[in-house]
């Protein structure tokens, strides 16, 4: 868990919905915005589903809170490794 980044994220201009994912992701990563949950844990964590989840994590992308990695080990595929960075966001251009 990453005070630093849950802090920083407690403090920006976010909906509801946006805002709550964003702390469940810093919640589970280190200082360097470094975690990979899984999509469930992160849906049952905020009470949202799949679509909600996958319109989130790309609008994060997008705005440039959040780079996301595939991780797969032969065929089976792992959580995604996320990368926060919340700095990067500028609200002025997304809202």
């Amino acid at each position: 868990m990453s005070i630093k980044l849950m802090t920083k994220a407690w403090e920006m201009d976010l909906p509801q919905g946006k805002k709550l994912l964003l702390l469940a992701l810093c919640d589970h990563a280190n200082d360097d915005g470094i975690c990979y949950p899984s999509q469930e844990k992160l849906m049952k964590k905020c009470g949202i589903g799949q679509t909600t989840l996958t319109n989130h994590i790309k609008w994060f992308e997008q705005v440039g809170i959040l780079k996301r990695e595939r991780r797969q080990k032969g065929r089976s595929r792992k959580s995604d490794l996320y990368e926060i960075d919340l700095d990067a966001y500028e609200p002025s251009d997304f809202e």
